[in-house]
């Protein structure tokens, strides 16, 4: 006589569902090509006079079936008998089936949940949405990852139309905005407890051999104070390759509108979230701004402090137009300044030579003594033959990405105004995905859910 194990009447109960679910579903889908909608899509299919036609109409023939499935595969309510235990232990009494429509990345459904209420405590509460972990709103998970990627990378008008096109989900360009800022929102609560952390905790071990950080400003239109300056920070990993070479390895950005003693704790919160350090070494890149010296004193005066070796020429290149006339003369110059003196270490050298050129003339003794006073200044950032002999970077061109990708790119378009609050939100929400940190917070989300 066979036995019968436990395990097998599981694997016989499981057979017994999918064959169940595919019955449904090709129940549900035979019901939607039978449909008068399908039979006009199939027909404009066949009719069609190219391939560019027939994919529009496949594309609308998917899109039934897909809903049609997804009827099939959703149809649970969560009603459990007309009575059962609410937590405070008290019966609850089944009152109705509520209804509600969501969006989904395959197409749109509508749900039918039981709803009870404790006849002790009052307590409502639907029991599928609890089992499902069911949104507030209309969207789910899929659809708010989508459309907020979008509203991060193109303005609100234009993400209403792309997320159309390629996902049939149709959202205003005012909700695709509420979902974007929202999960701004939310990334601004995870960079708190990051500077909570950075500065109550202990330094952690360097993670990688060499560490840059990066800071800037750049200017965005806002609706309360016209253009107010974004504080924009990045940090840098390196691995060695070489004696005189380095591996960029990962890039992390931060982003505030508003004073410095405020972007402080968060580009810390940054540099201490990447290791704090480098093991080998710790690079801080400027262009010259004592503001932003003073965060490298402050934050990070373990690190060797460089001068951004292109601002320094941009610099050289701004004096000569007022000091020199004939252009070639004024390409020799600054050529000689930048290459064969400052980039070589010859500085005192160079300072001379600048001001040798002076020509007695009011504005272009002025802009001599402006550009040794820059050199003056910034002496000890302009060490580029050690830096260069160990592969150090000595240009900022990552702040100078970052500036254009956080800022520029997205928060700078024509026409372009903010409000301070909703463009921080955005500043953050963009930040965070260049930082490749986008499923970090979805799983984030989940755990705090």
């Amino acid at each position: 006589m066979d036995i019968i194990t436990s395990e097998d009447k599981k694997n016989q109960t499981s057979k017994a569902d999918l064959e169940e679910l595919r019955n449904s579903i090709l129940k549900e889908i035979e019901k939607v090509l039978r449909s008068a909608e399908c039979e006009r899509i199939l027909l404009l299919i066949h009719e069609g006079k190219n391939l560019s036609e027939k994919e529009t109409h496949l594309v609308n023939l998917r899109t039934i079936i897909l809903e049609a499935t997804t009827r099939s595969l959703l149809t649970e309510t969560g009603y459990q008998g007309s009575k059962l235990l609410c937590v405070c232990g008290c019966k609850a009494k089944f009152v109705r089936y509520d209804d509600k429509s969501y969006n989904l990345l395959v197409g749109r459904v509508d749900l039918k949940r039981a709803l009870y209420q404790c006849q002790g405590c009052g307590r409502y509460w639907r029991p599928l949405d609890d089992k499902w972990e069911l949104p507030e709103g209309h969207n789910s998970e899929g659809v708010e990852r989508v459309t907020a990627l979008l509203g991060a990378y193109m303005p609100f008008e234009s993400a209403e139309k792309v997320l159309l096109e390629t996902s049939g989900v149709s959202l205003s360009d005012s909700s695709i905005r509420a979902i974007s800022e929202s999960i701004g929102a939310d990334i601004e609560s995870i960079i708190e407890v990051e500077i909570g952390k950075s500065l109550n905790d202990e330094l952690p071990e360097p993670e990688a051999e060499i560490m840059a950080v990066f800071s800037d400003g750049t200017m965005v239109n806002t609706r309360e104070e016209q253009w107010k300056e974004v504080k924009v920070g990045a940090v840098a990993s390196f691995t060695r390759t070489g004696e005189k070479q380095l591996k960029l390895n990962q890039t992390t950005y931060t982003a505030y509108l508003g004073a410095v003693e405020d972007f402080k704790p968060r580009l810390w919160a940054e540099g201490y979230r990447r290791g704090a350090a480098g093991k080998e070494a710790t690079l801080f890149l400027g262009d010259g701004s004592v503001w932003v010296w003073n965060l490298a004193d402050e934050l990070f005066p373990h690190a060797i402090q460089v001068l951004d070796y292109w601002h320094l020429c941009e610099n050289v290149w701004k004096a000569s137009h007022i000091i020199f006339t004939d252009e070639e003369e004024k390409r020799s110059w600054v050529e000689e300044i930048t290459e064969n003196m400052l980039r070589k270490g010859k500085i005192q050298e160079a300072i001379d030579a600048i001001k040798s050129a002076s020509t007695g003339k009011k504005d272009a003794q002025e802009a001599v003594e402006t550009l040794v006073g820059y050199i003056v200044n910034n002496k000890g950032r302009i060490n580029y033959p050690v830096l260069e002999s160990k592969g150090y970077p000595i240009g900022s061109g990552i702040i100078e990405s970052a500036c254009k990708r956080i800022v520029g790119a997205r928060h700078k378009q024509s026409g372009m105004r903010w409000s301070k609050s909703g463009v921080q939100k955005m500043l953050s929400l963009v930040s965070f995905i260049h930082s490749k940190r986008w499923d970090e917070y979805w799983k984030y989300l989940r755990k705090t859910a």
